[in-house]
């Protein structure tokens, strides 16, 4: 007599046998449409090569280039002394960025750390204190010895 197989089993077996068909069927439409494309790219372009591994396309930024930065130094002018969790939160708020997880709060503020590492080494900022329990950092702009001429 045959070992019954439990019914989780197959049915388990049988819808990833049916992914796998569909799956397959997606490989050999994709493959028709590169096909097409690559002799439509030699139709244009005969010395044409189709690179040998595919990269993924970039994603698209969020934000516009510098928002960030510009951010930072406004929030900074507006409240000297932020710690950089604090100026991090309110420069997503400013930009209306969702960061719903904790890597994407972790990464935002990375990013912001690294505006005001640069400001930093520029002169235009100064660490004011640092937490010695979370080891936030606190900034402040330094104040210019100069006046600086409007262009």
């Amino acid at each position: 007599m045959a070992a019954r197989i439990p019914l989780k089993l197959t049915r388990k077996r049988n819808a990833l046998a049916y992914e796998r068909e569909q799956l397959q069927a997606r490989v050999r439409t994709v493959e028709e449409e590169l096909r097409a494309l690559d002799f439509a790219i030699t139709v244009v372009e005969p010395s044409w090569k189709p690179p040998k591994r595919a990269r993924r396309p970039p994603r698209p930024y969020r934000l516009a280039k510098g928002k960030i930065t510009a951010e930072t130094l406004r929030t900074l002018k507006e409240r000297p002394g932020i710690s950089t969790p604090e100026l991090a939160g309110i420069v997503a708020t400013r930009c209306s960025v969702e960061l719903p997880t904790v890597t994407e709060r972790e990464d935002f503020a990375s990013s912001v750390a690294m505006a005001l590492r640069r400001f930093e080494r520029r002169g235009v900022l100064e660490i004011t204190q640092k937490n010695s329990r979370t080891g936030a950092l606190h900034w402040r702009l330094r104040p210019t010895p100069w006046k600086i001429r409007a262009a």
